[in-house]
């Protein structure tokens, strides 16, 4: 299809820019993702961010659906990259924020639900609508799609709005509770001894001190060894879904002669493990995300090492293929959810362990941590294509499938270190064990003193 738009007379020039316009949106959403974070931190609503996300989206699929040009292709393509690490920073920083500390993990599950569902069937879908309506039809459904998502967010409330009713409310509450007894509580004072020079200046060291250690909160987010291995673990795990992704149509192609319906048909596979996801997510909020993480990276190593298996064309092989595909799938949930699980954690650990300062900025710091994190999976997304790809077409289908599950084996080491903190710290979440809770800060209102 690239051929006839760009006018582009070879195919093989055709797949080049192909590969150009995958990295190109990858790399646009790498540098997007820190930046937006950084900025979504300092904003109260997160449903003006959406919106404008989607307004980007819209602007750029009708660039692409009527360009002619490479130069609005990749002009189209740069701004998806943005609008997309716009619209997940924004919405894992939603979960965090509304949802109980204690279900981040569930909740996020749905999320990843919506990642693999949308990664493995929007390919397949825009391929049948291809075949069956024409070329104008595919974009025709995704700006309907799109229209779709604007009432759905418009249909959204902030959290800041809810915290406002849920205070309000509160408050009125316990101003009729305590009415008959407001004469009592009048005569009554509490009188307190000032503060002696001793604690003066033990309080004014401390403030001081705590003052000359405050960072920026990404600046603390990076010196953490454990975001770190969570970001490693989470490019790598992007990588090899983007490279299968990448590389398995074609593989299916050549071996099986499957179209790209066919091709499409055998990532339900991978898909359907994705709805275990609220499960996973249940078992990290009270048990730690570190053994599902270690368990998941261990398993990519010989299910994706044992692909170089499949090498004829025959029912048994297309079976063993379906078999071996589920079960990454099954592996890519067990560590896609927990991965973006624990950087909440990780923002509560450092918001529960700093002074008051610093923990309150770290407590606001959710979409720095998640951009962090965005930033790393689109890395993923850009290299796992261009490396699967490199190694296919180099060495061949086998040498490529035990390269990527090598990449899962080695992540598990510094996983199975760091991933829920330090493996002999008296700090990791314990069986039956919980995280420090943080308290979301609550709008002021001078009726809160009542």
């Amino acid at each position: 299809m690239l051929v006839k738009r760009v006018s582009t007379d070879s195919v093989t020039i055709a797949q080049y820019w192909v590969a150009v316009l995958l990295a190109v949106y990858g790399a646009a959403s790498t540098v997007a993702s820190p930046l937006w974070g950084w900025y979504t931190d300092r904003l109260q609503s997160r449903r003006l961010p959406f919106l404008f996300g989607l307004v980007i989206i819209t602007g750029a699929t009708i660039l692409i659906w009527l360009g002619h040009s490479i130069i609005l292709q990749i002009v189209g393509r740069l701004l998806q990259g943005f609008a997309g690490a716009i619209v997940w920073v924004t919405g894992l920083h939603m979960v965090a924020d509304t949802v109980d500390q204690s279900e981040v993990g569930q909740y996020i599950g749905y999320l990843s639900i919506a990642l693999m569902v949308s990664t493995f069937i929007a390919p397949l879908l825009g391929g049948i609508v291809l075949a069956k309506a024409g070329y104008n039809a595919v974009f025709q459904m995704t700006l309907a799609i799109i229209g779709l998502d604007v009432i759905l967010r418009l249909m959204v409330t902030d959290t800041k709005d809810a915290l406002e009713w849920q205070l309000t409310t509160k408050t009125t509450t316990i101003q009729e509770q305590h009415r008959p007894h407001q004469t009592e509580a009048k005569s009554t004072v509490e009188i307190h001894p000032p503060p002696s020079p001793h604690d003066t200046n033990s309080t004014s060291l401390s403030t001081d001190s705590s003052q000359r250690k405050h960072l920026p909160p990404i600046l603390t987010l990076l010196s953490s060894r454990r975001l770190i291995v969570a970001l490693w673990s989470t490019l790598i795990v992007g990588g090899t879904l983007a490279g299968l992704q990448t590389v398995l149509p074609l593989q299916t192609q050549a071996l099986f002669g499957w179209d790209s319906i066919g091709g499409g048909l055998i990532f339900l596979t991978l898909t359907v493990p994705a709805f275990f996801g609220p499960a996973i997510g249940w078992i990290c909020d009270r048990y730690g995300s570190r053994w599902p993480v270690v368990t998941g990276l261990l398993g990519l190593c010989p299910f994706l090492t044992l692909l170089r298996l499949v090498n004829r064309d025959t029912l048994g092989q297309k079976v063993l293929l379906s078999a071996l595909l589920t079960l990454v799938g099954c592996c890519f949930t067990l560590t896609m959810d927990p991965l973006m699980a624990e950087v909440s954690y990780i923002v509560e650990e450092q918001a529960a362990t700093r002074g008051d300062g610093e923990g309150r900025s770290m407590v606001k710091a959710y979409a720095q941590a998640f951009g962090l994190w965005n930033m790393a999976f689109s890395l993923g997304d850009t290299l796992g294509p261009l490396v699967a790809g490199f190694v296919r077409d180099k060495a061949g289908w086998p040498t490529m499938s035990w390269v990527l599950g090598l990449l899962g084996g080695l992540t598990a080491m510094p996983a199975v270190l760091w991933c829920g903190g330090w493996i002999s710290s008296a700090n990791v979440v314990s069986i039956g064990g919980t995280r420090p809770r943080i308290e979301k800060e609550l709008p002021a209102s001078p009726a809160s003193t009542v």
